[in-house]
């Protein structure tokens, strides 16, 4: 089985390096040879750069699905006029039950970065990061959402922080891209949620197999582009990530003057707060 999913995994990478698989035979295990030099990932993206992240799942429990869910609480607030009230209210639909994301797009320009993330059941999020400015228009708020973020603290893919010399598997080439494997078993937070996970995720990663005492934890494969070292690939058994770059943009990002203005509004706050005051 372990072999069959990486097989897939490869075939799916395949298309992300440029390349579309011929065929649909089976893919042998990655070859096992002498382990990369660090960089494992690319430490730092170029200046100007775009690509897109396509997220997809495997089939559910059907109790578990959104209109499963939404039935029961319309049973509910067929009882409860507040219920009911709220249910009309899209944002309180989100926060019942989070989408997932679809698709990512972002586009970076010197220090601007723009993210727009395609989310289940037609919600979308936005994100313009100027410089440690990060400004936020999520489906569950009505109002921009600001905060500060070093753009260097986790680098551009957290979600392989993970990934490290001792669980390297191998090399394949995929439609003639070599790429790296690397496997282990890890909390999945470190790959859903990396930011929250902790920025020492190579701790919650083990080579090996699944199962064993270390409960909670799930097995990961992840597919680097050797010569790029960006990614290629990214699988859990919850969600499978493709990763797609793009020709560099050609034209200086522009935020919405709605998002400039709360990116300014968040920097007078901070300055504000940290300046030092005047003396006597």
């Amino acid at each position: 089985m372990k072999r069959l999913c990486l097989a897939a995994l490869c075939l799916a990478a395949a298309s992300s390096c440029g390349v579309h698989a011929q065929g649909a035979a089976p893919m042998s295990a990655p070859s096992a040879e002498p382990a990369p030099s660090p960089p494992l990932l690319a430490p730092r993206l170029p200046d100007w750069c775009q690509w897109t992240v396509d997220y997809t799942y495997p089939a559910g429990d059907p109790e578990k699905t959104h209109a499963s869910r939404v039935e029961a609480y319309n049973k509910l607030a067929a009882q409860d006029p507040t219920l009911a009230g709220a249910m009309a209210n899209p944002q309180f639909l989100f926060a019942l039950d989070a989408p997932r994301p679809l698709r990512k797009i972002v586009v970076k320009t010197a220090a601007i970065q723009h993210e727009v993330q395609s989310l289940e059941r037609g919600f979308q999020s936005e994100r313009w990061t100027m410089g440690q400015t990060v400004v936020e228009q999520t489906p569950d708020s009505p109002k921009l959402i600001t905060h500060m973020e070093d753009p260097d603290s986790n680098g551009a893919f957290p979600e392989f922080g993970w990934i490290s010399v001792a669980n390297f598997k191998g090399r394949k080439k995929l439609g003639g891209v070599d790429c790296l494997i690397f496997q282990g078993t890890l909390n999945p937070l470190a790959v859903t949620h990396p930011e929250q996970f902790g920025t020492d995720q190579k701790s919650a990663s083990h080579g090996g197999g699944p199962g064993g005492k270390d409960a909670g934890l799930v097995e990961a494969t992840a597919v680097i582009a050797d010569q790029t070292r960006l990614p290629v690939a990214l699988q859990i058994p919850t969600e499978s990530r493709r990763y797609t770059f793009l020709s560099a943009p050609t034209q200086m990002l522009s935020a919405p003057p709605a998002f400039i203005a709360a990116a300014r509004e968040a920097e007078a706050r901070l300055n504000a707060a940290t300046k030092p005051l005047s003396p006597p």
